[in-house]
């Protein structure tokens, strides 16, 4: 009694909001600052978070509100491409309540009832998510009455992709959009009331909240709120507010798979210590295993346990290749992705570390050029690494001192030919360096000065060919014979006459027509015997390595127009092109994956598996020169 005649005698518009409040014992602790929250209860104070929930699942909830009030909800979580939609229903009945209009009066005994009935729908939309509920509701307390509609609006969005370092999601909603109601019989508006909040989820056992709300009565309120979870059952939360309602508690809750059953006490300073308890569990589907799925996830995860092995082993550059087939096959891998990020942080301080002591060498021996082309690569990777920016200034300077720029008064253009020289040198370009220097050594012969940049060059250029050979025997090996082939074109660019060169491009020649053809007449079989994914592997095979092929392009478009393929088709090319990115074969990779996109432009993930593939391919590619 002494509850309900405190709400009656408070502000009428605030009492309403009072009275409108049963809600998850989670949201009694935390109110404002529930609404960038990723719990459970965060969606009364925010629609928007609604879909925080398993999909699809069906998700059934009670509460209560000291212990006359209750709320009950169920809502269908769908596919996460359709929302989330719900319906509610809250209400307290208390009887026999006792009021004097004087102390001597006699007792007056009445009954006090609230019924509320709400819808909402909410969606996930990436990072955004976005809800909007609205309802009926009708209540009854002594002379006081209250009938009309609710309505409310949230959004949240997760900002951790863009600060990785600060996990934050951010919420806003606004509530209670113009609902009318009688107080003692005058009409009156259910006054607006706007939420703003911000929720801290690091990847440690709590996660922190902080809220205001303003009211357009004036009213402002604040909260704050941290959670924490123990054993992986058990939920501690504490909380509290200032403002229009003060107030500070603490709850938990305890978690066995779906079912949770919450509690918490808080006390307002003007009501006194209330209770509130809660119970909800969540009805997930009985799902089929997808035997592709579960291959994949195994596949990835063998990748993951053979990189973790090769971290232990320091072995940082294979890590990083398994740990990328891993992903490759299973891009939500969050393993595979967390030691992919850590291999390459010890591979770059290890190539750091490496290019340095080379830098170094090349310094001491006087090979100044080289000194300080390793110092410039160190500062790609690190660009505040102190020692190579130290290195790379001396160099320069060493570089201005040397006879040919030191003596006397050079001719202009041997100066322009020169710095063209080392310019083109930095940049690996050896050939054109090469030219530079020697038509420095034929205009002006008397600049002897110019020969050990010959002959450094010249050193230079036969182990970039050498490289690059060896590369295209490598790609080859790995049945990649188109990249085999453009790394001997750009031997030959290099040097026409290498004769390691030309004999390995007519093997390669001779070897790609037989694979063309051979791969042609087992691509027609399959169409012929109606076997479309097999064919449509052989013809992206045959595209891989001659692209202008128009018979292997004629009857993949017969494929993708008549829609031969089926969904389990795609998921086996699928794993074809996958095995072909673990063998080095990326053009057949990426020559399937774009053929399953052009079919189905939604399959999982293969728009990021597309990505890796070309940036693999580009760091196999030979520098274009200019």
């Amino acid at each position: 009694m002494r509850l309900l005649l405190l709400f009656m005698t408070a502000m009428p518009s605030q009492g309403v909001r009072e009275l409108l409040i049963p809600v998850s014992p989670i949201q009694a602790l935390y109110a404002e600052a529930l609404t960038a929250s990723q719990e459970r209860g965060a969606f009364i104070a925010n629609p928007a978070l609604a879909v925080k929930e398993p999909y699809p699942c069906l998700h059934v909830a009670h509460t209560e509100w000291f212990a006359g009030t209750r709320r009950e909800r169920v809502d269908f979580l769908l596919p996460k491409t359709w929302g989330t939609l719900g319906i509610g229903a809250s209400g307290f009945h208390v009887w026999n309540i006792e009021h004097r209009d004087d102390p001597d009066d006699d007792p007056q005994t009445f009954s006090a009832y609230n019924t509320s009935l709400g819808i909402r729908y909410a969606r996930s939309m990436g990072k955004l998510t976005v809800g909007v509920e609205t309802g009926l509701f009708i209540q009854h307390i002594y002379t006081y009455s209250a009938t009309g509609f609710k309505a409310s609006l949230g959004a949240a969005y997760n900002l951790t992709p863009l600060t990785p370092l600060l996990p934050l999601t951010v919420g806003l909603s606004i509530l209670d959009l113009g609902a009318p109601v009688a107080l003692f019989n005058q009409s009156s508006k259910l006054h607006t009331r706007i939420l703003l909040g911000t929720s801290w989820n690091p990847s440690l056992p709590f996660n922190t909240q902080v809220g205001v709300s303003y009211a357009f009565d004036g009213s402002l309120d604040a909260s704050a709120g941290i959670g924490g979870v123990l054993l992986d059952i058990l939920h501690l939360y504490a909380g509290g507010g200032f403002g229009a309602h003060p107030r500070l508690g603490a709850g938990m809750a305890l978690q066995l798979k779906q079912l949770q059953f919450a509690y918490s006490s808080i006390f307002r300073w003007n009501i006194g210590l209330t209770h509130h308890i809660g119970a909800s569990v969540a009805f997930l589907p009985v799902q089929r295993e997808d035997p592709y799925l579960l291959k994949i996830i195994e596949t990835s995860k063998t990748f993951t346990e053979i990189g973790k092995r090769d971290m232990l082993n320091r072995d940082y550059r294979h890590a990083i290749d398994q740990f990328d087939l891993a992903l490759v096959w299973w891009p939500d891998n969050e393993k595979a992705q967390q030691g992919y990020l850590e291999a390459i942080a010890a591979e770059q301080k290890r190539l750091i570390s490496l290019h340095l002591e080379q830098a170094r060498v090349h310094q001491e021996t006087g090979e100044y050029l080289d000194a300080l082309r390793e110092y410039e690569f160190v500062l790609s990777l690190a660009p505040d690494n102190a020692p190579a920016l130290s290195g790379r200034t001396d160099m320069r300077l060493a570089l201005e001192q040397i006879p040919i720029l030191a003596k006397g008064q050079p001719p202009e253009e041997a100066v322009k030919l020169f710095d063209a020289g080392v310019a083109a040198f930095r940049n690996d370009h050896y050939k054109e360096a090469l030219a530079y220097w020697w038509e420095i050594k034929e205009r002006f012969s008397y600049i002897d000065e110019i020969d050990p940049f010959l002959d450094l060059a010249a050193r230079r250029r036969d182990e970039k060919i050498d490289s690059l050979i060896l590369n295209s025997y490598t790609a080859r090996e790995l049945g990649s014979l188109r990249q085999a082939l453009m790394l001997l074109r750009e031997v030959l660019k290099i040097d026409p006459t290498e004769r390691r060169a030309l004999t390995h491009k007519d093997e390669l020649t001779t070897l790609i027509h037989r694979k063309t053809s051979d791969l042609l007449i087992e691509a027609i079989e399959y169409f012929d015997a109606r076997r479309y994914r097999l064919a449509a592997e052989s013809f992206n095979k045959i595209l891989a390595l001659d692209p202008v092929n128009p018979t292997a392009q004629r009857y993949l478009d017969r494929i993708q127009q008549e829609e031969k393929l089926k969904p389990d088709d795609l998921a086996d090319l699928n794993v074809s092109a996958t095995s072909a990115y673990a063998l080095g074969d990326y053009d057949t990779a990426i020559r399937i994956w774009e053929q399953i996109l052009a079919i189905d432009s939604t399959f999982s993930n293969l728009q990021r598996n597309l990505q890796r593939a070309r940036r693999k391919k580009e760091l196999l590619s030979p520098t274009p020169h200019p």
